[in-house]
């Protein structure tokens, strides 16, 4: 099945902490993903 959404070396911050740091992500179809960590 075709991928619907990639990402290749995201990384993201909230205020000056990085909260994400170079992940690599494809998702297809019907795919659920949740993302856990420290809150």
């Amino acid at each position: 099945m075709a991928e619907v959404l990639a990402v290749s070396g995201l990384s993201a911050g909230y205020r000056g902490r990085a909260v994400v740091r170079a992940i690599d992500l494809s998702l297809r179809r019907g795919d659920v993903v949740g993302l856990l960590g420290a809150n």
